[in-house]
């Protein structure tokens, strides 16, 4: 194969993986997307992409695309109620 032909191929692996990446971000981290639109500041633009992400990560999440997110965020909050000593604090910090 030669240079031009080569250069096509990873073009186009490249291509590949960067839509692949967006598609997995798409579904597992939609929450997001919400959560960027909610800190800009308020306009026509602003409330569209919050509305269309709210639809967004319902829809996901009759699916249960949020539930490896939601297993990972209740790990995190089990591990950050640990003591050195074994033991579990009594109120587990707000996330």
């Amino acid at each position: 194969m030669d240079e031009e032909g080569e250069a096509a191929r990873a073009r186009r692996w490249t291509s590949q993986t960067v839509l692949v990446a967006c598609v997995f971000l798409m579904i597992f981290n939609a929450g997001s997307v919400q959560n960027w639109a909610r800190q800009q500041p308020p306009g026509w633009t602003q409330s569209t992409i919050d509305r269309l992400a709210t639809v967004w990560v319902e829809q996901l999440a009759l699916l249960g695309a949020d539930q490896p997110v939601e297993g990972l965020r209740q790990l995190w909050r089990e591990a950050q109620t640990l003591r050195f000593d074994g033991g579990r604090d009594k109120a587990a910090p707000e996330a």
